[in-house]
């Protein structure tokens, strides 16, 4: 949540039934957009180990089907 308005108490208790953290900054949307494209876009994939490192952590710590399910794909 940007623009450091916190979170109503319904979207507290939806987040915690669906396990899904909630991350709130102070700044407003696009500013917050553009750090984490620049954020991003400073990652550097050309060495094997990084690449494998992050398969690894991908498949370790993210739930597709979830995912997916929540997106409603």
């Amino acid at each position: 949540m940007t623009g450091h308005i916190p979170p109503s108490r319904i979207i507290i208790s939806r987040a915690e039934d669906l396990e899904i953290p909630i991350l709130s900054v102070d700044l407003d949307t696009l500013t917050t957009v553009e750090i984490v494209d620049r954020a991003f876009g400073q990652v550097r994939l050309h060495e094997p180990i990084k690449f494998q490192h992050i398969c690894q952590m991908i498949e370790e710590h993210l739930d597709c089907d979830r995912l997916l399910s929540e997106l409603g794909v």
